[in-house]
C-alpha cells in the first residue's frame, strides 16, 4: 500500500523564483486544495 502525502503549504519547490516584489502564484495553493476538498478522507498525521 502506498503512502500519501498532503503538504498543506505554499512551496515553490522545483519553479522559478518569483520576480522581485511579487507574490510567488504557489501562495494560494494550500488553501484552493482544502476549499476543494482535496485532503478530505487523508487523516492528518503530524
Amino acid at each position: 500500500m502506498r503512502n500519501i502525502v498532503v503538504l498543506d503549504t505554499p512551496s515553490n519547490l522545483g519553479l522559478r523564483p518569483p520576480a522581485p516584489g511579487t507574490v510567488p502564484g504557489c501562495y494560494k495553493l494550500a488553501g484552493a486544495l482544502r476549499e476543494q476538498r482535496i485532503v478530505v478522507g487523508v487523516p492528518p498525521r503530524l
